[in-house]
């Protein structure tokens, strides 16, 4: 626990690289364009003031050249350059028009999403462009624009059709570091959907863990790239305990081995993540501080219930952006292997123990499952102790031992919300979308105090992101 500071928040610096900081335009888009009467210059700038620097969106654009970016009123008739391109027209034009509530542009959009879809249908039966950064960067645009526009439903289909992508890879070959760059920007995103959809995520593979490794020269990108392999192996054991319980031929004597040996896996991850915090916590770097909340934060919640305050008085604060986005995917991490180990040890409805009876979970799972492979994975299951109700029900078994232990990786992602929202670059990281979008499923939404609080702090200070919220936690 870091140690409890006055609110440095008005005068704090965050040293970071230059190269972080978002500009309010591309560098490489002259200025004297930006007041010329191509409006899709607008619409790009505007979206970069609310992407992150270094995310496959923003990596995409720093490609476009100013006689790139064509006229609203010709781009339908462009059938040649890149289909990363018209991808990020048609995203750019669909989000300004939203945002500004404006349909006309909003319409011009989705003309140009039309156009993309075509062209990529045709590229992906290329087996000469199917292998390119082109495509895989369109297929990302498309993603978050569905993400943004639809819901997780579509979004999460794109992502699996970026991991067919990536699977045509030949890893024989050396890799750029523009390409390595790119892989790295879309681990966030692969590793989410693949856990949404409880599908073994293809970075999950010893070539892929090497390749996400290339061309890093920094410790913390190393340590960093380590929680993503305890997340991408995540996927591996939550797809497997679902093909085991699918299995209707299996016997149980093998089924019970099989499923020892899968929480083996999980308990291995969870050794993996507690040697990896001891190495963090060395490094004088890392250091957590802690400031008082608002006091208006601090006011109790008015429920059905009565008066409910938060279970914590205190927000974190870190020395860099970097060691802050660290921490929230360390948190994840933890979170997600707890919960695959909550699953493991826990029996399914009927086999709860009656109240005459002991409420210590068993050591290993029974063949019936509470979960089928439909069911979201962080969700738990109905006959789980909710931990965030207050008072918790008389009648409920007491609490389970890994739910409880992601009490406090919840609260931290919760207490470091102030933090990332403080920086533009920051509140943008898919990292912290994830965080945000896990601790609310965790909280059960506004069913909990500590929902109802994270719900008001993103509409006060970033309601763009109340709309990825629900998307992301749906």
């Amino acid at each position: 626990m870091g140690k409890v500071i006055k609110s440095r928040r008005s005068t704090k610096t965050i040293a970071r690289d230059s190269e972080t900081e978002l500009s309010p335009c591309p560098s490489h888009i002259p200025r004297v364009s930006f007041l010329s009467s191509n409006e899709f210059e607008v619409y790009i700038c505007y979206a970069l003031k609310h992407l992150r620097r270094g995310g496959a969106i923003e990596l995409t654009t720093r490609t476009i050249k100013p006689t790139d970016i064509v006229p609203a009123r010709t781009v339908a008739n462009i059938h040649h350059g890149h289909i990363s391109h018209q991808a990020i027209l048609s995203f750019a034009a669909i989000f300004f028009g939203t945002q500004h509530r404006q349909p006309e542009i909003i319409r011009t959009g989705f003309a140009t999403y039309g156009l993309v879809l075509q062209r990529l249908n045709e590229a992906l039966s290329d087996p000469a462009y199917n292998t390119k950064d082109d495509l895989i960067y369109a297929v990302v645009t498309l993603g978050i624009l569905e993400l943004f526009c639809t819901g997780s439903g579509n979004h999460l289909k794109h992502m699996a059709g970026l991991e067919r992508l990536f699977a045509l890879r030949d890893h024989s070959l050396p890799i750029s570091y523009e390409s390595a760059e790119m892989y790295r920007s879309l681990r966030t995103m692969i590793i989410f959907a693949a856990l949404r959809s409880r599908k073994p995520s293809i970075l999950a593979r010893l070539e892929w863990k090497k390749q996400l490794r290339e061309h890093i020269d920094s410790p913390d990108e190393l340590q960093e790239q380590e929680l993503f392999d305890v997340l991408a192996d995540c996927t591996v054991v939550v797809s497997a305990r679902d093909r085991i319980l699918g299995e209707s031929d299996i016997t149980p004597e093998i089924s019970t081995h099989e499923l020892d040996t899968l929480k083996q896996d999980a308990l291995s991850l969870l050794a993996q993540l507690s040697s990896w915090k001891k190495r963090w916590d060395s490094d004088e770097k890392h250091k957590i501080a802690e400031t008082p909340l608002p006091h208006n934060q601090l006011n109790t919640i008015p429920t059905d219930l009565g008066e409910v305050s938060l279970p914590f008085t205190t927000n974190l604060e870190y020395t860099t952006e970097s060691v802050a986005i660290s921490m929230l995917l360390y948190n994840i991490s933890l979170i997600h292997v707890l919960q695959i180990l909550a699953l493991f040890t826990s029996p399914p409805p009927e086999h709860l123990p009656s109240e005459s009876q002991s409420t210590s979970p068993p050591t290993t799972l029974p063949l019936q499952s509470p979960l089928t492979s439909d069911d979201r994975f962080l969700h738990d299951p109905p006959h789980f102790p909710n931990l965030w109700s207050h008072p918790l029900p008389s009648n409920k078994p007491p609490p389970h031992p890994y739910l409880s232990a992601q009490e406090n990786p919840i609260l931290d992602i919760c207490r470091s919300i102030s933090y990332h929202l403080s920086d533009p670059q920051s509140a943008a990281s898919s990292v912290f979308h994830w965080a945000t979008a896990t601790v609310w499923i965790k909280v059960r939404g506004e069913e909990s105090v500590v929902g109802r609080w994270v719900w008001g702090l993103l509409v006060e200070r970033k309601s763009i992101l109340v709309k990825t919220l629900g998307s992301l936690a749906g």
